[in-house]
């Protein structure tokens, strides 16, 4: 799985909190003040079968009767009997979209229906929606952007090679390199050439200083170049009140433009006539504007348009968007699930009808038992950062998750801090599982108890959930006897993945499964998918009473 080097929208939101006291803290509040009418009722659940598969109308009629949802809430859909995992972009509109958001609002069921159910037999996975169609123009007209910009970019990468050296030595060819490992070495070369030049002294130091300021502008944009020249007072003194206003002004206008063509969604012709392009270089620099171009050239082609059925279910009812990556989740802040109209989307499924079924049996034996089993979290021992969606403020969501278990429940608490995962058999009577890094490969160290919650960080662990001998984790897990988990069907880089201390912390506070998914996880019509009954709300709090 890849970490995400350009940050998702600033909307996603940040990194994982860090401080287990405040979370501590923010779910007990939660637990004593919400009425009991605000957690997702069976009434406001819709179930979405697969009318040609037998154990898909049964398994959904069973949901309904144990959890007493109300007649009428099955929407059977004509999907074949192959048990297909895939469906096509255009399929998945006309045969599974559009009939839910006719059932929803037809029958005036938008202000009622919360949820969506998908029941096992229902296709998982949604393939890309290609090219656009007569953009061909647009492409060559961005890419000869790109190109231009590109080469910009690695001439300041040469010139940062030789910023603040005593000695200049000839630069090297540079050879053709992906926009990632560009990117990666205009960082790496700008904090040295930085650091060259605090050991510089008199003269020297303030001319390559000076060097140094106009490349932040021309790299990262007008509003971080005033920040580094503010950080310097030498630098800062150097710039008249006068010319700090107009470049204030640039900004605005910049930012402004910006805007207001992202808000109305401009096309290529529009934003090159009007000068978005260059306004956006303004703001935010060669770095900004480059990934900008190569995302739109990428939304063009269809690239990453891909999603899970049940990610862009949720958005079923919100109209058009643009289907390249992810939209941010609404449902992760107190006022989008006020105003969203975003739909939390849950599936009983895995390698078989039966493993399926006992999802529902398994998550109401724990309601009733309350169950009692121990914590099992495998961080790996990187070091936290400071960087939202980096490996290291995850793997401290990990760390500070076993703290917070261990401040909050009764829970016993077996926290793993080394690289190397649970090996077989280290994990008896496994109620908590949270962990990573082994790609597709399952590692049955778990005896996991009636009403087990857990999930492994990486990559493609649910791209084969129906299949009995796969070495996913969702799968096999599934079929190990874990009540509830959560994967992804393609990339979904490590953002996408919900914060470890959020997801369990909001379990822990009282949530239902499908509210402690869908209020912590960052993206919708996107990779991941959540398996296991949504109305599973235990009392993980406290144990053994």
């Amino acid at each position: 799985m890849e970490k995400v080097h350009d940050q998702p929208p600033r909307t996603a939101g940040g990194g994982p909190f860090h401080g287990p006291i405040w979370i501590c803290g923010m779910c007990l509040f939660i637990a004593t003040i919400l009425p009991a009418g605000f957690a997702l009722e069976p009434e406001q659940l819709l179930l979405i079968a697969n009318a040609d598969v037998a154990e898909s109308i049964e398994l959904a009629e069973y949901y309904c009767k144990k959890r007493n949802v109300p007649p009428g809430r099955i929407l059977s859909l004509p999907l074949g009997d192959s048990l297909a995992d895939s469906i096509p972009r255009a399929d998945y509109e006309e045969k599974i979209a559009s009939p839910v958001r006719e059932k929803l609002t037809g029958e005036k069921l938008t202000e009622k229906i919360r949820c969506l159910l998908i029941i096992y037999g229902v296709p998982i996975k949604i393939g890309s929606r290609g090219r656009l169609p007569g953009a061909e123009e647009s492409l060559d007209k961005l890419q000869s952007l790109l190109e231009s910009r590109t080469k910009r970019l690695a001439g300041i990468l040469a010139q940062l090679k030789l910023l603040g050296r005593a000695k200049l030595s000839p630069s090297s060819p540079q050879a053709q390199m992906s926009l990632r490992t560009l990117f990666e070495r205009l960082d790496s070369e700008n904090e040295g050439a930085l650091s060259r030049i605090g050991s510089l002294d008199g003269s020297m130091a303030v001319s390559s200083m000076r060097k140094w300021l106009e490349y932040q502008e021309e790299l990262y944009g007008k509003q971080r170049a005033l920040e580094e020249r503010a950080r310097h007072k030498f630098l800062a003194a150097s710039l008249s009140p006068q010319k700090k206003a107009l470049t204030l002004m640039k900004i605005k206008k910049a930012q402004k433009l910006v805007g207001r063509a992202s808000s109305e969604n401009w096309p290529v012709g529009r934003r090159l006539a009007e000068g978005f392009y260059g306004a956006l270089e303004d703001d935010r620099g060669l770095r900004g504007v480059v990934s900008n171009i190569h995302s739109e050239m990428e939304y063009i082609k269809g690239s990453e348009t891909g999603a899970s059925v049940d990610s862009e279910l949720s958005l079923v009812l919100n109209g058009e968007y643009p289907l390249y990556r992810w939209r941010v989740n609404e449902l992760r802040s107190p006022t989008g699930r006020r105003y969203s109209r975003t739909l939390m989307v849950c599936r009983l499924d895995g390698p078989g009808a039966g493993i399926a079924r006992g999802l529902v049996d398994k998550a109401l034996t724990a309601e009733k038992t309350r169950p009692y089993g121990i914590a099992y979290i495998d961080s790996r021992g990187i070091a936290d950062d400071n960087t939202p969606y980096s490996f290291g403020s995850y793997d401290q969501s990990l760390r500070e998750l076993a703290a917070f278990i261990e401040a909050n429940t009764e829970m016993p608490v077996v926290h793993d801090r080394v690289e190397s995962l649970f090996s077989p058999g280290d994990c008896p009577l496994a109620l908590f599982y949270c962990g990573w890094y082994s790609l597709k490969k399952y590692i049955d160290a778990f005896d996991f108890v009636d009403g087990a919650v857990g999930f492994h960080i990486s990559s493609w662990e649910a791209i084969d959930l129906r299949d009995p001998n796969s070495s996913q984790w969702c799968p096999a897990m599934l079929r190990d006897g874990i009540t509830a988990t959560l994967g992804a069907v393609a990339e979904p880089y490590l953002a996408a993945f919900p914060s470890p201390l959020r997801f369990f912390g909001e379990l822990i506070s009282g949530r239902c499964l499908v509210e402690a998914f869908y209020y912590t996880k960052p993206f919708n019509s996107w990779q991941l998918v959540l398996i296991g009954d949504p109305l599973y709300r235990p009392a993980f709090g406290r144990q053994g009473d």
